[in-house]
């Protein structure tokens, strides 16, 4: 079993968009967790994009228009982000969700895009954690593996403010605590007791039993 450190700092963004390469960040967050999943720091703010986002990221995150003019650039939050990172080591890493192809790259993409007086590298030691691939290890056959679908699954609560940034971090530290020491034998076997009447999915759940 993996020993994940006591300390780690969750993130999350929402964006214009799905793309990598052209998506807007508009609402970021950092929360900085401690031993027993005790919050000791927060940090959150929209973010004023270049383009109007679509009206259906609008409807999605439910972030008003008007709300967005009135927030910062990117530009004028950048030392704040960089000084959140500047945290970030093997002692105290950042957890995501599927941040590995979506969250950490556009970040990047943003602060290289910032002016050249801002453009920072990440340190040799940043050290992340992407709760999605741990979630897909640890938790076998699921149908879905959103975070939404994880965070119920796991506490069998509905996350009613998905897609806004503070939100979703704290729904991700909730993730993260449970499923850092969950042993994926043990949570396969419930899998199959859930399942025991359905037999193709319990035909299928087998097939990702251990030999």
């Amino acid at each position: 079993m993996v020993n994940y450190p006591d300390k780690y700092i969750v993130l999350d963004i929402e964006t214009t968009g799905l793309s990598v390469e052209d998506a807007e960040i508009i609402d970021i967050a950092f929360i900085e967790y401690g031993p027993g999943g005790i919050k000791q720091d927060e940090w959150h703010t929209l973010v004023c994009p270049q383009k109007q986002p679509p009206k259906h990221i609008l409807e999605l995150t439910g972030i008003q228009g008007e709300e967005l003019y009135q927030a910062p650039v990117f530009s004028e939050i950048i030392d704040e982000i960089i000084g959140w990172l500047g945290y970030i080591n093997k002692d105290c890493p950042l957890d995501t969700y599927n941040g590995t192809k979506f969250d950490i790259p556009i970040l990047i993409r943003h602060i290289g895009e910032a002016p050249p007086a801002h453009c920072r590298q990440l340190k040799d030691d940043f050290c992340h954690w992407d709760a999605l691939t741990i979630a897909r290890q640890r938790l076998p056959g699921l149908a879905s593996y959103s975070m939404t679908n994880v965070y119920e699954h796991l506490t069998g609560l509905t996350h009613s403010d998905a897609h806004r940034a503070w939100q979703d971090c704290l729904c991700l530290a909730l993730i993260w605590e449970m499923i850092k020491d969950l042993n994926p034998h043990d949570a396969l076997r419930k899998a199959l007791a859930k399942t025991d009447q359905d037999p193709i999915v319990h035909k299928a759940l087998l097939s990702l039993q251990p030999h």
